[in-house]
């Protein structure tokens, strides 16, 4: 059976939600017709080039004309008056409770009332997305004005919006997915009996993860490049690499750090980079595209995710994790927000504290040390990727989910 999907995104096409685009191409493929529900087109010039993108999608983004918006809203009231008033209630239910949120639950309760009105998504069978924020609301509201199924996908556990109308979009949902122990615990938590463990796919077939293109890290001949990759907020915890990397220079190990990504933190990055006197020994090469990075996974010694707990952003599983475990490089990682599913210490990767710039340091020179241990991280971290990560049957068991429920 081909079902029409849409896909319901914050901004279109993202730098860093790999995993979504990579999603849609692969539900495409098991025979569905899908589309495009964009709520804020994308205003950097250089994403577009970098960007793994969703292809021969067609493409709706939500109007910025306030005029056509609330004549939207008028149109809605004749054509649908009883869908309106059920998302009108919620959303002056949840402004109530969270007024500093009032601009943007207007913002995403006029971009579903402009969607469903939009000829393209006439005969959609099901509405997914990504994350329980701005996309997980709209999607829900525009669920309602369509009268058809819709679900979520969470990655992340901070909840920046009102909680208990996240609450009620989860309970709500015909297919709720985590996608780490973490994600999943949190909704059951919210209110959702039997959520879905799916975790999130790499393409395994498609990186190259040949063993041979690993860097021996006791090879003098060969430089040490230590790898980080994200977007440059404090969450991924950079400044804490690149404590390290002055505690390894002071060892008198010869290497390079790669910080590769783009950021509010740059700037901040880089003074502290100044501040210890390491221009010679990190660089920041801005975003990159995947082939680029596949080289610079291949080029690598040692991968690091130095991710901590903030309260201005959060993390998941960053999908880096995944891509540089699948070819082969050592992960170093923290003990924080969804990681510990794939890092298991000493056997897939290597966990520290979080925070602990020194404890970095000393497991990195630990890892450089025991090419045993170096070895056998490598191999197991592949393992587990190609074992649990697969894109292809992941995606094959959200495919199953949709299906279930569209034919309900």
């Amino acid at each position: 059976m081909s079902l029409k999907i849409i896909y319901l995104l914050s901004t279109y096409p993202s730098l860093t939600e790999t995993f979504v685009a990579r999603e849609i191409n692969q539900i495409s493929k098991l025979g569905s017709n899908i589309g495009l529900c964009i709520l804020r087109p994308s205003n950097n010039t250089v994403t577009p080039l970098k960007a793994i993108k969703a292809d021969n999608k067609f493409k709706v983004y939500c109007t910025q004309n306030i005029l056509e918006l609330l004549l939207g809203v008028l149109y809605t009231l004749l054509t649908k008056p009883k869908r309106l008033f059920t998302c009108l209630f919620e959303f002056l239910d949840s402004i109530i409770r969270k007024p500093s949120r009032a601009h943007h639950m207007l913002y995403f309760l006029l971009a579903a009332i402009w969607f469903s009105r939009q000829k393209k998504l006439e005969g959609i069978d099901y509405i997914h997305c990504h994350f329980l924020h701005s996309e997980a609301i709209t999607t829900r509201w525009l669920s309602i004005l369509l009268n058809i199924p819709y679900g979520i996908t969470a990655h992340i556990c901070k909840i920046r919006l009102d909680e208990i109308m996240i609450k009620r979009v989860v309970k709500d949902s015909s297919i709720c997915i985590g996608d780490t122990r973490e994600t999943f615990l949190l909704l059951k938590k919210l209110g959702k009996k039997k959520p879905a463990l799916i975790k999130n796919g790499i393409d395994t077939l498609k990186i190259n993860n040949s063993i041979d293109t690993i860097n021996n890290p006791l090879d003098a001949k060969v430089p040490i490049l230590i790898l980080a990759v994200g977007s440059l907020i404090i969450c991924k915890g950079f400044h804490i690499l690149i404590k390290s990397c002055f505690d390894l220079k002071k060892s008198g190990i010869k290497f390079t750090c790669k910080i590769v990504g783009e950021g509010v933190e740059r700037q901040i990055l880089q003074s502290l980079i100044y501040k210890y006197n390491l221009e010679k020994y990190i660089i920041m090469p801005g975003a990159v595209s995947m082939d680029e990075l596949i080289g610079l996974y291949k080029s690598s010694t040692i991968f690091v995710m130095p991710s901590i707990k903030s309260d201005v952003c959060t993390d998941g599983l960053p999908t880096v994790i995944i891509e540089a475990m699948a070819i082969g490089i050592p992960v170093i990682a923290t003990q924080h927000a969804g990681i510990p599913d794939i890092v298991v210490h000493n056997k897939t990767g290597i966990l520290i504290e979080q925070s602990d710039s020194e404890g970095l340091a000393l497991e990195i020179k630990r890892l450089l040390k025991d090419q045993l241990l170096y070895t056998s991280i490598s191999i197991n971290g592949r393992n587990k990727v190609k074992k649990e990560y697969d894109l292809i049957k992941n995606s094959g068991q959200l495919f199953d989910l949709i299906q279930s429920v569209s034919e309900q």
